[in-house]
């Protein structure tokens, strides 16, 4: 039997449901949040949640992506924090 990482296993989800990048109002549907509120806290240089999705960031012209990859690795991380 082969085991699963819940990063691995999160993964699979968000690329199933999404594809392999993400927009930002999928990202705060992931996040439960509102789009015009994520990409308010998202502009702000000095947030915490920018600095954290911040690995995760693919532009491509002037779009912004995220990648889903790297979001569920971001994700795993924080859920093992105490």
């Amino acid at each position: 039997m082969i085991q699963v990482s819940n990063a691995e296993l999160f993964e699979r989800r968000l690329i199933a449901a999404y594809g392999i990048l993400l927009t930002r109002a999928q990202l705060a549907e992931v996040l439960q949040r509102r789009p015009g509120g994520l990409a308010w806290d998202l502009s702000r240089t000095e947030s915490s949640l920018r600095k954290t999705l911040e690995p995760a960031l693919l532009v491509i012209g002037r779009r912004c992506y995220y990648r889903a990859t790297d979001l569920a690795e971001i994700f795993s991380k924080l859920e093992r924090q105490p």
